[in-house]
């Protein structure tokens, strides 16, 4: 079934976030179509705030994909051209009733600065109105504020959201109404967010800054050092795996295999930029048979290696986010070599 999908944008640049999901909504054969909301007055923040957001996205941000980055040109059709659609997605700031047939659908994301400064999570809801007025829930997460970066924060929580509105449309497009119908009802949305002061924006950059050096001269001073450890049943001692000078090991997963028990988790070398994958066997003693043996090695980064049976077969997905991908693979001679399914 194609769902007609009518994107409202706000009338001046529009987010690359936003760009990127119109263009995986167009490649998941959904029908968009993009519309320009009316223009709308910003409010003025004092001039501390638009100040810091920007050396804050200078300094502290480097990723490749920036969700706020400006997408200009971008073809949007006028709002008045709205026609019949089966979803609305309104990005705007307008007030937009229309007899959508799944509803007018709202993001609703905070300024992220106040939970960033009091280093509480964050809350992102998507909202639908159905066309009877009804308010529907279809999605609602927290999210931890990068203890840094007020741009990382927010880039955070756009991407994350972006998938969750595919996931949603293409829900709809398996279930129809009844998926709406069986979402829970939305409450009161939080109240809007005040822009912060120039005092507290100075207060927030001088403690931002104390904390970055701090960490910094902690680095200089000490090594930071991940392991991991294990224990027989019925004991609270640990022992911790021994590894080479200066290995890390992180993010154990345990498995067994044939009447043996392995760990398999990440690994970082010394001198390595990204981790690998790595596993130890464990005796009756839960002490490593041997070193950690490497078997998973990529261009990217890679850890938190899932590790689970089905049909007699030994799989693993571990984290790739370096790479923005979810990768299967299959055990071709456990526990030591795979194959990349997907």
């Amino acid at each position: 079934m194609t769902i007609r999908v009518a994107v409202v944008v706000p009338w001046g640049v529009v987010d690359a976030w936003i760009a990127t999901l119109v263009e995986r909504l167009a490649t998941s054969s959904f029908d968009v179509q993009v519309y320009r909301d009316a223009p709308a007055s910003r409010p003025r923040s004092p001039w501390a705030y638009p100040v810091y957001e920007l050396l804050d996205a200078r300094i502290f941000f480097r990723a490749e994909h920036d969700a706020l980055e400006p997408m200009v040109p971008f073809p949007r059709l006028p709002l008045a051209d709205l026609d019949e659609t089966d979803v609305v997605i309104h990005f705007g700031s307008s007030e937009l009733h229309t007899p959508a047939r799944y509803g007018v659908w709202r993001l609703r994301v905070p300024p992220l600065f106040w939970e960033l400064h009091a280093g509480t999570p964050y809350r992102t809801t998507l909202e639908v109105e159905l066309p009877g007025g009804e308010r529907r829930l279809l999605y609602d997460s927290r999210g931890r504020p990068d203890r840094t970066s007020l741009h990382r924060t927010r880039n955070q929580a756009y991407w994350k959201a972006l998938g969750a509105i595919v996931r949603a449309l293409e829900t709809v497009r398996e279930r129809g109404a009844d998926y709406l119908a069986s979402r829970p009802l939305a409450g009161d949305p939080d109240p809007a967010a005040v822009a912060p002061g120039t005092p507290t924006v100075l207060r927030h950059v001088a403690r931002v800054s104390l904390g970055v050096l701090a960490r910094r001269l902690r680095k200089l001073g000490w090594r930071e050092e991940w392991l991991v450890a294990a224990r027989p049943v019925g004991t609270v001692d640990f022992r911790p795996f021994e590894a080479a000078p200066g290995d890390d090991l992180a993010d154990p997963f345990v498995v067994e295999h044939d009447g043996a028990t392995y760990v398999f988790c990440e690994r970082l070398e010394p001198g390595a930029a990204r981790g690998s994958i790595a596993y130890v066997r464990l005796d009756g003693s839960a002490r490593p048979a041997g070193p950690p043996v490497t078997v998973l090695m990529r261009e990217y980064h890679v850890s938190y290696p899932f590790v689970f049976s089905r049909g007699g077969d030994v799989y693993m997905i571990p984290e790739s986010i370096e790479n923005e991908s979810v990768d299967l693979y299959r055990a071709v001679d456990f526990p030591s070599s795979s194959r990349r399914r997907c």
